[in-house]
């Protein structure tokens, strides 16, 4: 009997001091996995081809693109988003913190369009970063626990908040970033923007350079749950190529 109580004494105490997962500690090692901080961090350029399909409600085929993308990261950022649907080039520019867009060599001079082309380049740019953006400047982190995705993946769930009271972010949305409990990659990613939800599956990665990207994604319209409505969207990335600082 005093050998039991001293066993349950033993557990009970080893259970206390095991440290309960944090959102920060989580990340570091998300970060690892997919390379390393101080690797992204060096990272002076980056280009990669984005082939996207974009599907209706019904599951007909809304949009189809092939796009080239090339960034420089340091030391300003700049963007280059390239794509010819139907024959007729289309370019964005991003430089000085103002977006350009040309059709048909024709600069569109609408400033909605502009305003448009500023979050195509954002919204790409932080896509192709993840998960290394999640400890950027005001990003609010919390850590939900454990979960179980569709395949039967045991996740930590991180959820990353912004607000437009930042001055570093253009939109108030809610993200949520699903980490394998083993490997540590990002196996999903959930976003709430104004009233829509959209979950996206990260099939497959690609390993070709320093950094592991995501390669097959697919996109879900969900409600709050997760619950799928509709396939949204597919993905491929490839073709990556780096230039590092000496920093």
């Amino acid at each position: 009997m005093r050998y039991s109580l001293v066993l349950l004494f033993v557990l009970l105490v080893s259970a206390c001091d095991e440290k309960v997962p944090d959102a920060d500690t989580i990340v570091q090692r998300a970060y690892t996995a997919h390379g390393g901080k101080v690797v992204w961090d060096r990272i002076s350029e980056l280009r990669y081809e984005k082939q996207s399909t974009v599907y209706n409600a019904d599951g007909s085929t809304r949009i189809q693109t092939l796009q080239q993308h090339h960034y420089l990261m340091r030391p300003e950022f700049s963007a280059t988003i390239e794509w010819l649907p139907e024959g007729e080039p289309h370019r964005i520019t991003y430089s000085n913190g103002k977006a350009r867009k040309w059709i048909n060599g024709v600069e569109q001079t609408d400033p909605a369009v502009q305003g448009s082309s500023a979050e195509s380049v954002n919204a790409a740019l932080y896509t192709v970063s993840q998960p290394f953006k999640l400890t950027d400047p005001g990003v609010q982190l919390s850590y939900e626990g454990l979960d179980t995705l569709e395949e039967g993946e045991r996740v930590h769930v991180i959820k990353a908040s912004y607000s437009t009271e930042n001055e570093n972010h253009t939109k108030n949305d809610e993200w949520w970033y699903y980490f394998d409990v083993e490997s540590y990659l990002c196996l999903a990613t959930m976003v709430h923007h104004g009233s829509t939800y959209s979950y996206i599956r990260n099939l497959s990665y690609d390993h070709t350079t320093d950094i592991v990207f995501n390669y097959h994604r697919k996109g879900y319209a969900v409600d709050s749950t997760r619950k799928v409505l509709y396939h949204q969207s597919e993905y491929f990335y490839r073709d990556f190529r780096l230039g590092f600082s000496g920093n």
